[in-house]
């Protein structure tokens, strides 16, 4: 299956009620579309609201005391929740499965189905963007980068070395694809060093990368360390922050993972930032976002 609107089995469905936490917004009847990529509710008052899959948490189904009605519950990642009435339960569980299949697009395993991908605006921005989007070479110019300091690397053109990178990245000038290619395979979900900032007064770099997939066996790739060490400035020592614990490394080093071994990489100095594992920083979230989206009583 590789259309979202596969998933909609009701294009549309009569509302009896809506509200909204965030601004307080209450709306009677009206009609709730389910689109490919998002929501939209109309009101029979012309009043309208969109709301993307991509911004869902949450998704509960209530059936309210009355036997009669149902609400259909969605919360979101930015803390707002959105209730709509729905008279029939079977009406409810379809579009609730619809919903779900929608917010999880992701198991269509094409990138190219995704709301920005596909958005063409009607009109141009009304005001001008205070840095306007030329490409990467126009953010290099923007950085004030030496010339044949880093290039803009179009390799991950189709996203064939990187799914989570964009087309273009910026990397070492001197750094070969071939290269490039080795450090992707050496390196978690393949996201190899990438240059995100550069400060031209220090000519010091910024860069973002997967963990290497050294292993117990503690493997090496020189074409990845040569990538790194590119980045440099000149007589001074690189800083790799980690953003785990030691022993989160250690778990996942016998898992195939690792961290950059200072006898791999003596040009840098290695810190970990203790930061908890995903489960734990999730488990803080949905605690935040339950805090959040308490009513006051």
């Amino acid at each position: 299956m590789g259309d979202p609107t596969d998933f909609i089995i009701i294009p549309k469905i009569k509302v009896i009620y809506f509200s909204e936490t965030a601004s307080g917004k209450q709306l009677q009847e009206g009609t709730l579309n389910i689109t490919a990529h998002n929501l939209l509710f109309y009101s029979h008052d012309d009043a309208t609201f969109t709301l993307l899959y991509t911004l869902f948490e949450k998704i509960e189904k209530l059936a309210l005391q009355d036997g009669l009605r149902c609400q259909l519950v969605i919360k979101t990642k930015t803390f707002t929740e959105y209730k709509f009435e729905i008279p029939s339960q079977e009406e409810m569980n379809v579009v609730a499965k619809s919903i779900e299949k929608l917010s999880n697009i992701q198991e269509l395993q094409n990138i190219e189905v995704y709301f920005p991908f596909l958005y063409h605006p009607r009109n141009e921005l009304s005001c001008p963007l205070a840095y306007p989007w030329n490409g990467y070479s126009d953010v290099l110019s923007r950085w004030g980068c030496p010339s044949g300091k880093f290039i803009v690397s179009d390799l991950n053109r189709k996203f064939t070395v990187c799914p989570s990178y964009p087309p273009e990245v910026i990397v070492p000038a001197i750094c070969t694809d071939d290269q490039l290619i080795e450090s992707a395979k050496f390196r978690h979900g393949c996201r190899f060093p990438i240059v995100v900032y550069y400060n031209k007064k220090t000519g010091a770099s910024l860069l973002r990368s997967g963990q290497p997939m050294t292993g117990s066996t503690y493997k090496k790739c020189d074409p990845d360390k040569r990538l790194l060490n590119a980045c440099l400035v000149p007589r001074e020592r690189g800083r790799i922050m980690d953003t785990r614990t030691k022993s989160n490394v250690s778990q996942w080093t016998s898992k195939g993972g690792g961290t950059e071994q200072p006898g791999m990489y003596p040009h840098w100095l290695l810190e970990y930032c203790d930061l908890d594992k995903s489960e734990g920083m999730m488990e803080s979230y949905e605690k935040l976002f339950k805090i959040c989206l308490e009513r006051e009583t």
